[in-house]
Parts: structure tokens; C-alpha cells; sequence
């Protein structure tokens, strides 16, 4: 993957730089598109996974320093299992109505998304902010 005029990288999973946010940058992760999804699909390896990525999906605003090389980033999430997860559950599951204390919300030293997202069943309710940072147990919407 390669990062092309126009913010884009060449794919499985076009990545595009919406805009920058003081020192971080807004970047969409195309989840919600065909090939996006087919991608993610792709990437399942047991029958839960399978059927989240079954679920309708949306693209994913992620906020990432400025320096964050944006096809290491995509390989982080393909390859370390708590990040794709992650991606399932932002890219399928609904928004909290308040967020965890576990710094959902994309503020400064926050995890990188904005909306604090979870789908019920699925790791016992916990949001994806908390399965990013590898704290599903201990967030607070755990049934």
C-alpha cells in the first residue's frame, strides 16, 4: 500500500486524510463500501467474526497523529487482533448515548475515535474505544 496525491492509499482498504485537527489528522477507513467490507470479511477467522462482518457497516473517521504512517496503521489493524476487532465494532455497532471513562471521544491522549460505539452481545457490551486499548473487561457499559 502506497500513499497517493489526493490523500489516498492504494488499497485493499483506500484510506483518505479528510482534514487535520491541531496535530492530528481525520482519516476514513472505507468499511461502510463494498470492498471495504468484502476486505473485512476476508480478514475473519471464526464464526463470531463472521457474522459481525455480516452486520451493515459505515466508514470509520479515525483521528491519528500527523505522523502516523497511514498504510502501518492499516497493518496494525489487519495484523493485531484487539484493533480489527475494534474495527468490527466501530464499523457495525451503535453509539453510546454517554461515553466510558476510558477517554472515548477522540480528545487529546484519547483513543482514535470519536463516537464510543458497542454492539450488544459482543464482548459483553464493551465499546470499541475499550477493545482498542485492550480494556474490554474493565469498560464501563460491560454487562
Amino acid at each position: 500500500m502506497a500513499l497517493v496525491p489526493g490523500g489516498a492509499v492504494t488499497a485493499p482498504m483506500s484510506v483518505v486524510v479528510l482534514d487535520v485537527v491541531g496535530s492530528r489528522q481525520r482519516v476514513r477507513l472505507p468499511t461502510g463500501t463494498a470492498a471495504g467490507r468484502a476486505f473485512m470479511q476476508g480478514l475473519c477467522i471464526n464464526d463470531e467474526e463472521v457474522a459481525m462482518a455480516a452486520l451493515p457497516s459505515h466508514n470509520v473517521i479515525v483521528l491519528v497523529s500527523q505522523s502516523t504512517d497511514l498504510c502501518l496503521f492499516v497493518a496494525k489493524i489487519v495484523r493485531r487482533e484487539g484493533y480489527f476487532w475494534t474495527l468490527l465494532v466501530q464499523s457495525r455497532g451503535a453509539v453510546h448515548a454517554t461515553a466510558c471513562a476510558q477517554r472515548c471521544g477522540g480528545g487529546l491522549g484519547a483513543v482514535p475515535f470519536k463516537d464510543c460505539r458497542m454492539l450488544p452481545g459482543y464482548q459483553r457490551g464493551a465499546c470499541g474505544s475499550c477493545i482498542w486499548q485492550s480494556h474490554g473487561s474493565r469498560c464501563q457499559h460491560c454487562t
